[in-house]
């Protein structure tokens, strides 16, 4: 016969395994948005990412609220990574630029060119925005 005892010990640990193991990431969903497209086009040299910074834009709400890994798995690696007063900034290129032709572009300064940018606090996304050259 098992005892009360063990029992009321053991339910709290399969609870929190259950949590663990059943919660998987959430998947960012944006009809009409073509996730492989905007990988095919990583740095935005190619032009296939300039009309889906403003499909992006537009769904801000499908994107708030997610951890920046599930950003990643949607989006790919930013183009660039930065941390301004505590917020990490994921900038992602829709366009071509300096980037493109020159390898060396980290180093001489940033490029110039379109892009949208992902505000992450406490590893949630918190909001995006469109930067114009």
């Amino acid at each position: 016969m098992l005892n009360p005892n063990k029992i009321a010990w053991l339910l709290p640990g399969l609870f929190a395994l259950l949590l663990l193991y059943c919660n998987p990431d959430r998947k960012i969903v944006i009809k009409d948005f073509d996730t492989a497209t905007w990988k095919l086009d990583s740095m935005g040299c190619k032009g296939l990412r300039r009309n889906m910074g403003k499909v992006l834009r537009s769904n801000n709400d499908a994107v708030t609220g997610h951890s920046s890994g599930e950003l990643k798995t949607f989006l790919g690696s930013p183009n660039v990574e930065y941390t301004r007063e505590g917020t990490t900034i994921y900038s992602y290129f829709l366009e071509g630029g300096r980037h493109c032709y020159d390898k060396n572009w980290k180093e001489k300064g940033y490029t110039e060119c379109l892009q949208i940018l992902f505000f992450i606090d406490k590893d949630k996304v918190k909001t995006s925005d469109v930067i114009y050259p």
